[in-house]
């Protein structure tokens, strides 16, 4: 049946929205039966954000005035009788009338590294561990636009992976089982690694093989990479070693989640190589991610210097084939697949009304060894 809700062709809050409908279905302007205007619909006609419509719908629910059937619509109920008297509407108390559970079987994920057309395989692997555990479910994966609230009313649970996830929070319908991905998000249950103790513990490797001057090439996002650089600095300042801000260099252009890393740590490195490596004395280098660390080698080989008889490299997330050319790298292996499925998980219980025990999950990162890291003697110093 046609939505006969008409608009009054003026934004209007979610109050107004509420007392406006109830003032159609009184003077009968909206008979039992009829259709409620969809979430776009209604915020294309009275111009408020759908996580409102939600609020308004579910007043008006609780007023016993509509009903959701799934798959169908929201309709004015057709055993109104005498009209209860309404109730003030407190938005920010209001909660859905049914359980999400049941409601599209779809998961949202929202992530800026999953809108880049580049492969990434750092994205891939942690969707990847998503994936399985959404499909053991009998769930569909819905990709949201992390830059507006369109589409995200349609899942029954939301994944935010993200490294800015207090920002893209504010796109959340109220009381939507949710899980931050990747960075732990106030008053939201979070999977994350242990990045500072990642960059530490990467840092202490070189120091163990006799390295003292680390050089580290990185990106410039706020969260994983300075929790990294965090570590790497502590793990120097607890060696006694005075870092030279000059060891440190961050790569060129905007952070791009995951997408061209070896072509751009190919550049930088050889820009560095041009511009002063040689007067910093530093036998090992840290590098933002496995690919970073592969396009470092590929412009160190080029310069006709070896790794690691020359400079050690490490690298970061393990996501990237063991095997490149002829040598394994050393990596700080970041179990992203297993943080993909225990966020789902953990989503999966919060949808079924189960509590969350913890409200963060932080997963240690260890050292995969490989053969481009090695003792400082093998070294040409």
């Amino acid at each position: 049946m046609k939505s006969t809700l008409k608009s009054s062709r003026r934004p209007l809050n979610p109050a107004q929205v509420v007392d406006e409908i109830r003032l159609q279905i009184g003077a009968g302007t909206l008979k039992p039966g009829d259709r409620l205007l969809s979430y776009n619909e209604m915020r294309d006609q009275y111009g408020v954000h759908s996580v409102a419509v939600q609020r308004v719908y579910a007043q008006l629910a609780s007023d016993g005035l509509i009903v959701r059937e799934k798959g169908r619509g929201t309709f004015v109920s057709g055993l109104l009788g005498n009209l209860p008297s309404p109730e003030p509407f407190h938005e920010p108390t209001v909660t859905p009338e049914v359980p999400r559970a049941t409601r599209t079987g779809i998961i949202g994920v929202a992530g800026k590294g999953f809108a880049f057309k580049e492969y990434s395989p750092y994205w891939v692997t942690l969707l990847g561990g998503i994936r399985e555990i959404c499909d053991e479910a009998g769930h569909q994966i819905l990709l949201l636009d992390f830059r507006s609230n369109k589409g995200w009313e349609k899942a029954d649970g939301i994944l935010l992976c993200d490294w800015s996830n207090d920002l893209t929070k504010q796109w959340l319908p109220p009381q939507m089982p949710c899980v931050s991905v990747l960075v732990p998000c106030d008053n939201v249950v979070s999977v994350y690694a242990d990045d500072y103790s990642g960059g530490r513990g990467a840092t202490e490797h070189l120091l163990g093989l006799g390295h003292r001057r680390i050089a580290y090439l990185r990106s410039a996002d706020a969260f994983v990479s300075g929790r990294r650089y965090a570590g790497y600095s502590d793990a120097l300042r607890a060696a006694g070693i005075q870092a030279n801000a000059q060891w440190n260099r961050q790569l060129d252009g905007q952070f791009d989640y995951g997408a061209r890393f070896t072509q751009r740590g190919r550049e930088a490195m050889r820009r560095w190589l041009r511009t002063g490596w040689d007067t910093l004395g530093c036998t090992a280098i840290l590098t933002q991610n496995d690919e970073t660390a592969t396009g470092v080698i590929e412009a160190l080989r080029e310069e006709g210097l070896s790794v690691p008889t020359d400079v050690s490299v490490i690298g970061f997330d393990g996501v990237v084939p063991p095997e490149f050319g002829s040598q394994r790298l050393t990596t700080m292996s970041v179990p992203l697949e297993e943080i993909g499925k225990t966020a789902m998980q953990m989503l999966l219980r919060q949808m079924e009304g189960v509590a969350v025990g913890q409200q963060h999950r932080v997963f240690s990162i260890p050292l995969r060894p490989g053969q481009s890291t090695a003792p400082l003697y093998t070294s040409g110093t």
